[in-house]
């Protein structure tokens, strides 16, 4: 399994049981909910029930990751089921709001932060690659994923490898965001990438608060239990790829390096 956020069971061998564990406001159970669907979905099941007796309520993210794992299982003529449902959740499906949730506005009115810049770079030992960055917003993390993606199918890697990567880097980014820039959209991250043909290195680079990096020790279960919020980032994203390490305040900033090989 790719995470431990998500029980699954099968009531059938044809309809299988997602029940998410850790808390509502843990940046790490979209990614870890999605991930665990797409296993599924990739082995062709194509019914699903969400359990959501564990979860108290459901931010906008989890109601929009739920409309979008329902629509991918009717493309294909399955179904989503949504049980345990507790009143607080039913009360934040019912009254989603769309245009409060998305981020809506004018192009010719954007401001600069808005866009990723993409360009190649060479770094001091001559190695060549490519490099995006992007204001740090939880809305504008997908550009890096996005980024990512092409680069890691243009080299040839599976769909399954592709889907680690990016949820790497999606939690990777996403931890900048949070707990380096502590949500300040001023601010910007820098995702560079060296392709070879044997491996991809993906360096994540930002000038915010650096944090002390430990071996992978990290207790799923017993975060799970206790409702823990955060923590899972770089636990998800060294179970994701083959090799991490951390780098604080080079000459670039906070540098957190990880590779996927062919």
């Amino acid at each position: 399994m790719l995470n431990d956020l998500v029980q699954i069971s099968y009531d059938r061998p044809d309809l299988v049981r997602l029940a998410p564990l850790g808390s509502a406001h843990d940046i790490s159970l979209i990614p870890g909910i999605l991930a665990a669907f797409d296993e599924q979905y990739r082995n062709r099941i194509r019914a699903f029930i969400i359990d959501l007796a564990q979860l108290d309520e459901l931010p906008p993210s989890l109601v929009v990751l739920l409309l979008e794992l329902t629509a991918r299982a009717r493309r294909h003529g399955g179904e989503v089921t949504l049980v345990n449902l507790s009143g607080r959740a039913r009360d934040d499906l019912t009254g989603f709001d769309p245009l409060g949730y998305l981020h809506i506005l004018e192009e010719a009115d954007a401001p600069e932060t808005e866009q990723a810049e993409a360009a190649p770079h060479a770094n001091a030992n001559g190695r060549t690659g490519e490099s995006l960055s992007i204001p740090s917003r939880p809305d504008v993390v997908y550009k890096a994923c996005d980024f990512v993606v092409q680069i890691g199918r243009r080299l040839g890697f599976s769909e399954n490898e592709v889907n680690k990567i990016k949820l790497a880097v999606y939690e990777a980014c996403l931890n900048v965001v949070e707990h380096a820039y502590h949500s300040d959209p001023t601010k910007k991250l820098t995702v560079k990438v060296y392709a070879s043909p044997r491996q991809i290195e993906i360096q994540v680079i930002d000038q915010g608060d650096g944090f002390e990096a430990t071996d992978d020790d990290f207790d799923v279960m017993a975060a799970a239990a206790a409702r823990q919020t955060g923590g899972m980032g770089l636990h998800i994203i060294r179970r994701s790829m083959d090799a991490v390490s951390y780098q604080r305040n080079t000459p670039e900033g906070n540098k957190l390096i990880m590779i996927k090989r062919c």
